[in-house]
């Protein structure tokens, strides 16, 4: 029998199987990222807020593919980009005391945390799926 964390990686890999392998070569660190999307101007630029949105989606592609996901299995473009949209207007009516991150990590936090919600739901539904009983 399989347990704990290897329970759950099998679960993921029964429910949302590998297509391909990450094509992404190496990339920049978080801090560079974040200090290239500070000099953005990601609030009045629609291309500087897509080209933020397009690096943000490049890391959590690779982080997913690690464990064995893709974040397209989890969510379309669109409402990774509709969830940007909404956390970015958060973000940027904010007062600047409660910004504690620039608005790099504040997005990848925010999307990371759409894409695993819908991880954990698949994950929950095959845990409370009938279990078939193996023939004898």
């Amino acid at each position: 029998m399989i347990e704990g964390a290897s329970l759950m990686d099998e679960i993921l890999r029964q429910v949302f199987p590998t297509r391909r392998a990450a094509r992404f070569g190496p990339q920049r660190s978080a801090s560079e990222d974040a200090a290239w999307a500070e000099s953005l101007e990601w609030q009045t630029n629609e291309y500087a807020f897509h080209s933020l949105f397009q690096s943000l989606v490049r890391r959590l592609d690779i982080g997913y593919r690690e464990r064995g996901l893709r974040w397209d299995q989890l969510s379309t473009r669109e409402e990774l980009m509709a969830a940007a949209r909404r956390a970015a207007a958060w973000y940027g009516q904010a007062s600047t005391q409660y910004r504690r991150e620039g608005i790099y990590g504040y997005l990848y936090r925010e999307l990371d945390h759409v894409l695993d919600r819908r991880v954990r739901r698949a994950v929950e539904s095959v845990r409370a799926a009938p279990r078939k009983s193996p023939r004898s």
